[in-house]
């Protein structure tokens, strides 16, 4: 019989293909990780993964498939359950970028708490595309986003129309020098607008991107 721990490891590995990063993800330690995918290997008889450079076998794909499936059944399992049991007591995880979680989600998450004691809620601090990505692969029950990709194969439901701007240093005083037509080669740099962007990895750099 296969360990639904081990298959969870083997998938998030396959995932990051990274043993370091998939012991952080999971709150494990790295010799754990190669610890469960040994155990995988010797129960299946088979290599599942190449590790210079990492890729799976023929095999891992094989029983990544079915890992996956079998993890987002157990999911649908525990959520059927909870609905038979009023939402008393469960699990729910939930996936959301950093930027959603600080402005909109905290005080929802603390009366959720407060209303619902018996629930145990995981929240995945995350980017957008990873927040997909859990729920897509089962690890997440509902994941909140800046955007929607029109290539993931998921249920989105616009809560929000969330609009913000990063005002920098001197952005006044560049406005002004601009409507009275000062000369640019005289300006202070000092007086130049700060453009702050987040990393290539967010789905909010993703929006901004096009537009510069």
């Amino acid at each position: 019989m296969l360990d639904i721990h081990w298959l969870n490891t083997f998938v998030t590995l396959a995932r990051l293909q990274h043993f370091g990063q998939t012991a952080t993800e999971l709150h494990m330690t790295q010799p754990n990780v190669s610890l469960h995918l040994k155990n995988l290997e010797q129960a299946t008889r088979v290599k599942l993964i190449e590790r210079s450079p990492f890729r799976l076998t023929q095999a891992g794909e094989r029983l990544l498939q079915s890992a996956e499936r079998a993890i987002n059944e157990l999911q649908l399992c525990q959520s059927d359950l909870n609905a038979l049991n009023q939402h008393s007591q469960g699990t729910l995880a939930i996936a959301a970028s950093d930027i959603l979680s600080r402005l909109l989600l905290i005080q929802p998450f603390q009366r959720f708490k407060q209303a619902f004691p018996g629930i145990d809620l995981t929240l995945f601090n995350t980017t957008s595309d990873q927040a997909a990505e859990l729920v897509k692969t089962g690890r997440a029950d509902l994941g909140f986003v800046m955007a929607q990709k029109r290539s993931e194969p998921l249920s989105y439901t616009e809560l929000q129309q969330v609009t913000w701007c990063a005002l920098g240093h001197g952005l006044a005083r560049w406005q002004g020098r601009a409507r009275v037509g000062v000369d640019e080669r005289k300006s202070d740099p000092q007086d130049e607008p700060t453009l702050i962007l987040l990393g290539h990895d967010t789905r909010t750099r993703a929006l901004i991107d096009p537009s510069l």
